[in-house]
């Protein structure tokens, strides 16, 4: 029972990480109808910029946190403007195509920057150990990331269901002609959808590399690790993909507990291979998924 308990509360952390990492996925498919395959590169690339803010730099912690988002957001609506907004109108897989290229190129561009090592940062609590009964123990840091980050996906919520924005953002995606038509600027509201979920990614990266340090492999390491969530949760389901982070995080952390570290990814991919083959569409996604 003790094992049990600790494993699920010690999940929730990275249940947050691939949540928001999950979420940048379903809002750029919303949004764009894109599959974005260097989001995990992309809150990688985050990471690294807080790592240069705060210790090249020697901005203080959170002055460093908002400086990073800000700077994701930043480079999420380039991405947007130059490379995706003139392809408007070809084919899903050329799309799809380009965003593997663009992961690649990042991933070059910070094993150039920050070089092969690992990058840490000391954060505030993170040795900080909060002790709870039943012999479950956390520390103040993974606490403190738990909350920012239900914070941060509340606000992301309310934004796409009760604003303008996100009412926008649905009609763009369902029919961008006749948004066009209705005044809407499709291609100013993709920018910033690209801009919100490369935001969020720049949040997951910082977060990561406060807990884990940063290495040049974690790019792909957190995009494929979160990818499997969204799946399970539905690819266009902002909600599913909250539901499908906290259920794979836990299996994956049960299945470490009880069979060994080994088996993490494995289990991440037969969930992943097993949604595909019983339910495509996922837990909350819609039958247009099905087709990719």
């Amino acid at each position: 029972m003790h094992l049990a308990l600790q494993t699920f509360v010690g999940q929730l952390p990275t249940a947050a990480l691939y949540a928001l990492i999950g979420v940048g996925f379903v809002i750029v498919y919303r949004g764009t109808r894109v599959l974005n395959f260097a989001q995990g590169t992309l809150a990688l690339l985050g990471g690294y910029l807080f790592y240069s803010i705060a210790v090249s730099a020697h901005v203080p912690f959170w002055p460093a946190v908002v400086l990073s988002v800000v700077a994701s957001m930043l480079l999420g609506a380039s991405i947007y403007s130059l490379m995706l907004r003139p392809l408007l109108g070809e084919t899903a897989i050329l799309l799809v195509m380009l965003t593997i290229a663009l992961n690649i190129i990042l991933g070059a561009l910070d094993l150039i920057l920050w070089g092969g090592a690992t990058r840490f940062v000391n954060v505030p609590g993170a040795k900080t150990i909060l002790h709870f009964p039943e012999g479950v123990s956390i520390t103040a840091l993974d606490i403190a990331v738990v909350i920012s980050v239900a914070a941060v996906l509340t606000a992301f919520g309310v934004l796409l269901k009760w604003s303008r924005f996100g009412s926008h953002m649905r009609a763009a995606a369902e029919n961008p002609l006749l948004a066009t038509y209705r005044g809407i600027n499709v291609s100013t509201l993709a920018a910033m959808t690209w801009a919100i979920a490369t935001a969020g990614a720049g949040l997951a990266g910082v977060i990561y590399g406060a807990t884990n340090g940063l290495a040049p492999s974690a790019g792909n390491a957190l995009g494929f690790a979160a990818f499997p969530a969204v799946i399970l949760g539905g690819l266009d389901s902002v909600g599913g993909a909250l539901i499908g982070s906290v259920i794979l995080a836990e299996i994956q952390g049960f299945a470490v507990s009880y069979l060994g570290g080994r088996y993490s990814d494995v289990v991440g991919y037969l969930v992943l291979l097993l949604v595909l083959i019983i339910s495509p569409t996922g837990l909350f996604g819609s039958r247009e998924i099905a087709r990719l």
